[in-house]
């Protein structure tokens, strides 16, 4: 991508999903790419082309990569908290928590939950996590399972963390109430068979 942004940017836009979705494992394996014999903003140009790159595939129709991009966006972001602007952190992690946590693909919102599991490991990071995580609340009520049992493990890590309050990232007392009318009719029917 130094020397040829132009080839970069047509791999990302191929018609192939295996192709973006092998470019977008390529690009986050070699995260931060740079020119040591750049100038700085040569170098911030370039790490922003990245993110461009790193955002735009956080829409691509192929749920394979927006997964992937998900979780590597999430490990770009632990590893390199500190060099990446906070406007970019803030942006991306604000389309993630209310884009990509809303998707139609299950694999997509337990790839959110993952991929937040895994940057809470960044202590940098719980500053902007403690504000934003309540907004995952709605996943404890997922129709499909792994991604319940995923939120489950977020909230056990979450108690171990003084930073934040168990009871305002999963919902409170009206997600209590909800889980046990779940309860009680899963309860009801096993009980009535």
């Amino acid at each position: 991508m130094v020397g040829s942004d132009f080839a970069a940017l047509i791999l990302f836009q191929v018609a192939n999903s295996n192709v973006r979705l092998n470019a977008l494992h390529l690009l986050l394996d070699l995260f931060p790419m740079e020119d040591p014999d750049a100038t700085k903003e040569a170098k911030d140009t370039l790490l922003d082309k990245q993110f461009y790159l790193l955002e735009k595939l956080l829409s691509d129709e192929c749920p394979d990569v927006r997964s992937v991009a998900v979780e590597g966006l999430s490990r770009v972001f632990y590893l390199f908290w500190e060099v990446i602007p906070s406007a970019t952190i803030t942006k991306v992690l604000t389309k993630i928590f209310d884009d990509m946590s809303h998707e139609s693909c299950s694999e997509v919102r337990l790839s959110t939950v993952n991929g937040i599991t895994y940057l809470l490991a960044n202590p940098q990071s719980h500053g902007i996590l403690k504000v934003i995580l309540p907004r995952l609340g709605h996943l404890m009520l997922d129709s499909v399972t792994s991604v319940r049992v995923a939120m489950v493990d977020l909230l056990l890590l979450i108690r171990d963390v003084r930073a934040f309050q168990f009871n305002t990232v999963g919902g409170g007392l009206p997600f209590l109430f909800q889980m046990c009318d779940i309860f009680l009719f899963t309860f009801v029917e096993f009980l009535v068979k």
